[in-house]
């Protein structure tokens, strides 16, 4: 599929054999700094969770007027916030499908160089679905933000600490725009109600 500025995406992928991604604190904080390095000029992640074994993201893609709006933005490199630029700034940032390619890489030469393996981590390329309603990325958003209970991992998704759940209401985050997010769903509250009735999604939303 052909990834197309101003559309909305779900991109997921997961461990080859469903093996583990993620062991420790540490591994989870490093794919988000790199995700934010590499992605952080190309897509707004509205939500995002990662599990032991795989990982989700809804973005939109941003324009390429806008990343070059961005990129000239000197304050904004000037920072602590580190992105993956083109060494001409005049030149946009590579196709979110390569950077895609590019965090991947770099995630499984960090795993395998810190757990001593080798070989594929990834169960082939990331996947990535299409969202074109809103009804569609309302209850994306809560899908992922509900997959550690689909996954058996806790029975409590408003208390898992690698998803983008509370960051939307603590309004803190550096990989989300907390307020873009609450937009969709029109307020904190409606944001909390999608949430607890999401269990109730139709078989035909949900994304394996």
């Amino acid at each position: 599929m052909k990834i197309e500025s101003g559309r909305y995406y779900h991109i997921y992928n997961r461990g080859i054999n469903s093996q583990e991604i993620f062991f420790n604190d540490k591994d989870f904080n490093r794919f988000l700094d790199k995700y934010n390095y590499y992605l952080g000029l190309s897509l707004e992640t509205l939500a995002y969770c990662l599990m032991s074994n795989h990982f989700r993201f809804l973005v939109k893609v941003i324009s390429e007027k806008e990343q070059q709006a961005t990129i000239s933005n000197h304050d904004k490199f000037n920072s602590s916030q580190k992105y993956y630029i083109l060494p001409n700034p005049n030149k946009l940032t590579f196709k979110v499908e390569n950077l895609l390619s590019h965090l991947l890489n770099s995630h499984t030469k960090y795993i395998n160089s810190k757990y001593k393996r080798s070989g594929s981590l990834w169960d082939g390329n990331f996947r990535i679905k299409m969202i074109d309603t809103d009804e569609y990325l309302q209850q994306c958003i809560c899908y992922i933000h509900r997959n550690p209970i689909h996954h058996g991992l806790t029975n409590f998704y408003k208390a898992y600490p690698y998803s983008s759940f509370n960051e939307v209401l603590n309004n803190q985050s550096i990989i989300i725009n907390p307020s873009v997010t609450l937009d969709i769903f029109g307020s904190r509250d409606n944001y909390l109600v999608a949430h607890q009735e999401a269990k109730a999604f139709p078989e035909s939303y949900r994304l394996e």
